[in-house]
């Protein structure tokens, strides 16, 4: 089984005087998120077995749901544990799926880059819209191997160079 653990798109500031949860992306966020999910449809996820898992909060749904539309993953689950960082959680409910799939977990910072540190030993930078890989190695203890990092900047020019 693979994790995919991808930080939401950039949103809008904190000084917007609405409630943390309820931050949208914006232009620039969504515009990223795309050219990352481009770059990730051109190799970087290759399972055929993919989910979209994300937190509730309206910026981690908004980016799962623009790689939805290019993974052409017919559903996003929610999970509340992607927006309280319980990895445990998280892991209780891997249990049922197939050892072929890879989850792809939108999420917030700093829960993805202890969850990554915790499994793997590795120390990622989660800026906006970055992703990590983690093949899973055991659930309990939540082990595995750090099989990739790519900062946002970078798969976007992925992405343009594939257009």
């Amino acid at each position: 089984m693979e994790f995919i653990f991808m930080r939401h798109g950039k949103a809008q500031d904190r000084e917007v005087s609405l409630p943390d949860e309820e931050r949208r992306l914006t232009v620039k966020g969504s515009n990223r998120v795309r050219e990352v999910a481009r770059a990730l449809a051109s190799g970087f996820v290759t399972a055929r077995n993919v989910q979209i898992w994300s937190s509730p909060l309206v910026r981690a749904k908004e980016t799962a749901e623009l790689l939805a539309v290019v993974l052409k993953v017919k559903k996003v689950t929610i999970h509340p544990a992607l927006a309280s960082g319980d990895l445990d959680k998280l892991l209780h409910d891997v249990k049922n799926q197939s050892n072929n799939d890879t989850i792809i977990c939108v999420g917030h910072e700093p829960y993805l880059g202890m969850w990554v540190t915790r499994m793997t030993e590795a120390v990622v930078p989660f800026k906006t819209a970055s992703v990590a890989a983690v093949k899973v190695t055991t659930l309990e203890p939540p082990a595995g191997e750090l099989r990739w990092f790519v900062d946002s900047e970078v798969l976007a020019n992925i992405a343009e160079a594939n257009c």
